[in-house]
């Protein structure tokens, strides 16, 4: 078996050590790339959750509307000083507002699963 000139050994040896370099770049890229996207679901997890709650204050604020027609209502009722035809307007508009508050629930039950599903894909991404 012969041995192979030192010249040669030199060569393989700076070869072997390009590529562990090459190597080392890829892997460090990779990992700039895996915290960038870390990076950008966390981004979208705070957008989310700030949309949650900006839904739950737009849903207080329905609420308080319609406990504010509904005290309107009350109050007409018991002083008895109101005709029929402004008991049904109220009627109407509590009814409508009651709609916006179901309306408002609904954007809020799709915030909250956009959340929950932007937190499973962090959890993914931090998993791998």
């Amino acid at each position: 078996m012969s041995q192979q000139p030192s010249h040669l050994r030199a060569t393989d040896a700076d070869d072997s050590v390009r590529a562990a370099q090459e190597d080392e770049s890829d892997a460090r890229a990779a990992v700039r790339d895996a915290r960038a996207a870390v990076s950008k679901i966390e981004t979208a997890v705070n957008a989310t959750r700030t949309a949650v709650r900006d839904g739950q204050t737009s849903v207080r604020g329905v609420q308080a509307a319609v406990s504010s027609a509904q005290q309107r209502l009350d109050k007409w009722m018991d002083s008895n000083l109101m005709e029929g035809q402004i008991y049904l307007d109220l009627k109407e508009a509590l009814k409508k507002e009651r709609e916006a508050l179901r309306d408002a629930n609904a954007a809020l039950d799709k915030r909250e699963a956009a959340l929950k599903h932007t937190n499973a894909a962090l959890k993914e991404a931090n998993a791998t």
